[in-house]
């Protein structure tokens, strides 16, 4: 899975039935790493390597033998304190130009070109991150983003699959459930603290995207460990 925006979101891992655990990975690209991959990659290239970027907000796509062993060394580097800092920047380089080669590349190419619009998006949506607690509306978003608020809000739901709107409101609602389980204060309160008006808004929207109320999800989540 390869994102440029920061989507809240649920998964579910199935278990295998030999009872293996499952192990995830996940690095921060560098955005300077990949600016010098792409201007070396162009270079050599006899034909252009990258035509049309994507701008999508996240793709997924099958890892190969090589992307999947880069990973593995990288990650055993964590048991090895003193190869580690020796090896591990020439291991991410190396997956960096891998992704780039890969079916994602064209993907990479639109998340760290300056001027596409999912650059403006992402500018947008960290600033709602920052600020998830406070009202906006669309405009006012749009113009952060200069782009019409008709265009801004097509681009946005292309980038992340939902509205600008609707993605705050998925901010505010993770965070509330952090809240409830990180502090143990109740729903009410959670709802206000992440910027809600009304404690019934608040638990309806979270019915809604979790699928239970506030008060029983946060008890099956302690449950759960």
């Amino acid at each position: 899975i390869v994102t440029a925006v920061d989507v809240p979101s649920n998964y579910c891992v199935v278990a295998e039935k030999d009872g293996k655990p499952m192990v995830g990975v996940s690095i921060k690209p560098s955005a300077d790493i990949f600016a010098e991959l792409l201007l070396q990659i162009e270079e050599n290239a006899s034909s252009p390597v990258f035509n049309h970027p994507c701008e999508c907000g996240f793709m997924t796509c099958g890892a190969d033998e090589a992307v999947l062993s880069a990973f593995l060394r990288l990650a055993e580097l964590l048991d090895d304190p003193v190869k580690a800092p020796l090896l591990s920047p020439m291991i991410m380089r190396e997956i960096h130009m891998r992704l780039l080669l890969g079916p994602q590349g064209q993907y990479l190419r639109g998340i760290f070109a300056s001027h596409t619009r999912t650059t403006r998006v992402r500018r947008v949506i960290r600033h709602l991150q920052e600020h998830y607690d406070e009202p906006y509306s669309l405009a006012q978003l749009a113009e952060m983003a200069a782009m019409s608020p008709t265009n801004f809000q097509r681009c946005f739901r292309e980038v992340t699959q939902v509205s600008p709107l609707q993605y705050q409101k998925r901010l505010r609602l993770v965070q509330a459930q952090r809240l409830m389980l990180a502090e143990g204060i109740d729903a009410a309160s959670a709802g206000f603290r992440v910027g809600y008006k009304s404690s019934a808004q608040f638990s309806r929207d979270y019915a809604r995207l979790f699928q239970v109320p506030p008060k029983r999800h946060i008890a099956q989540l302690r449950s759960a460990g």
